[in-house]
């Protein structure tokens, strides 16, 4: 069985008139759709429930075919098809519901048969639907307007289909593919470009495969592989998307700095994009994992010293064991008295053992590593990572335990600077952290897949 299914209106040419199909059944004889929805003014039902014209008409040329048609027939009592307002919101409702039915399918549309208005309206389907619609056209004849008389109410469909030249074997096939989809071509390009400047490649995926697009071209795997990277998906590092990889010129990174990087750049769209509530939520593990790496490669103290691995107490049975690293006080002890006594001092009293480490914690220790280093760039981060501090504790508690937004206002109300510019600090502190390990071109590796889908909309599309 084919994968069509044909919506198709009626009128007067359908489905036999002056000896030829009307434009129903030529589609059918040559697309070979297994369902038929035919569409049915107050005027056309009246004519169908006196001699099943339309559904006899369809079942004599499916026992022709050996092809069996099943048929729906849809009685809209639309009293005035000349009207484009009886049209509004009724082709669309049926075409979703044909879609939802058979999703893997294409639907053909019939845009020959029926008033100029129903035309009309399925043209435009075609051009704004995200549903794989093909407009089929089928010409007269005599390649010219009908003069003869149309079938009326009183109408023998057998004699009709007996008499139908286009059962002969060599008669011509009248479909042709009207150029709307050059319109839509256009309209998918355009639509596809405002979607990748806002970052947005799940829709835009969505608009080329309404289009037709190939999943495997190049411009579709481009849009899957930055949706991938977008969400953090481990799927992007797979052979399924070598080829997008290759052709965004991806940088090679070693596992550490690709994993920030690529985080970092997940963050950066939601500043880019305005969502700031969830950029300040996601802050805090990024702001984490960098105090971890400044104070190891910018200060020569690794966190880990002070920790300990353990399962978390609540789940030592079962197996589900979930791991947690929690500071231990014997073992900063043990590495240095003195910082003890400074963690101490710096949270006003005796710090927690088998604490969790935190933005707090980390810029204690910085500070402690600072008293012996006056480097001013050294010094600039251990400020910044202070500002992310309070605005942790300010925004993202607020934002994430209440109904409440986070606006550009709110975060320069907290550290004195804006989203855009928290961004670019956060860049160069990565920069700073990984030196050679990290390579620029990874902060603006979206825009530049973006230039890459551009290109091969143009070329491809």
């Amino acid at each position: 069985m084919n994968d069509y299914v044909l919506f198709s209106c009626t009128g007067s040419t359908d489905p036999v008139r002056d000896n030829y199909d009307g434009p129903m059944l030529h589609i059918i004889r040559h697309y070979r759709p297994h369902t038929v929805y035919i569409f049915l003014s107050q005027e056309m039902g009246m004519r169908e429930e006196k001699d099943r014209r339309f559904s006899r008409g369809v079942k004599f040329l499916g026992e022709k075919l050996a092809h069996p048609v099943d048929i729906k027939l849809i009685f809209s009592h639309i009293e005035n098809p000349h009207d484009f307002d009886a049209f509004i919101g009724i082709f669309s409702k049926h075409l979703e519901e044909i879609a939802q039915q058979y999703p893997k399918d294409k639907i053909l549309l019939n845009v020959s048969s029926g008033t100029p208005q129903m035309m009309a309206m399925l043209c435009l389907e075609t051009v704004v639907s995200s549903k794989p619609l093909i407009p089929v056209q089928v010409i007269t004849p005599a390649a010219k307007a009908n003069e003869s008389k149309a079938g009326g109410r009183e109408y023998d469909v057998e004699r009709e289909f007996q008499d139908n030249l286009d059962n002969e074997p060599d008669a011509p096939n009248r479909c042709v593919l009207p150029d709307i989809i050059s319109f839509k071509r256009t309209l998918a390009k355009g639509q596809v470009q405002v979607l990748i400047k806002k970052y947005n490649y799940a829709e835009a995926v969505q608009i080329l495969r309404s289009y037709g697009a190939e999943e495997d071209s190049s411009v579709m795997a481009l849009l899957k592989f930055a949706d991938c990277k977008k969400n953090l998906d481990p799927a992007s590092d797979s052979p399924e998307f070598a080829v997008a990889k290759a052709l965004a010129r991806y940088p090679e990174l070693d596992k550490d700095c690709k994993k920030v990087c690529e985080y970092f750049n997940a963050i950066k769209l939601l500043q880019k994009t305005g969502h700031l509530t969830d950029f300040v939520l996601r802050l805090n593990p990024l702001v984490t994992e960098l105090q971890g790496l400044f104070l190891k490669y910018c200060l020569g103290f690794s966190i880990d010293t002070i920790i300990e691995e353990r399962y978390k107490p609540q789940r030592t049975k079962g197996p589900k064991k979930e791991p947690e690293k929690v500071v231990r006080r014997h073992k900063i002890k043990d590495y240095d008295q003195r910082m003890l006594k400074y963690i101490d001092e710096y949270y006003n009293g005796e710090y927690r053992d088998n604490s969790h480490v935190n933005i707090k914690l980390q810029n204690c220790l910085i500070s402690y590593f600072l008293k012996r280093n006056a480097d001013s760039q050294i010094k600039s981060f251990s400020d910044f990572l202070l500002a992310m501090e309070n605005l942790n504790k300010e925004e993202r508690n607020t934002a994430a335990h209440s109904l409440c937004g986070v606006l550009e206002e709110d975060i320069h109300e907290q550290v004195g600077m804006n989203s855009s510019k928290i961004v670019k600090k956060l860049e160069k502190l990565i920069a700073v952290v990984f030196k050679s390990r990290c390579k620029q071109e990874i902060f603006n590796i979206f825009d530049t897949i973006n230039a890459k889908i551009s290109g091969e909309l143009e070329r491809s599309l």
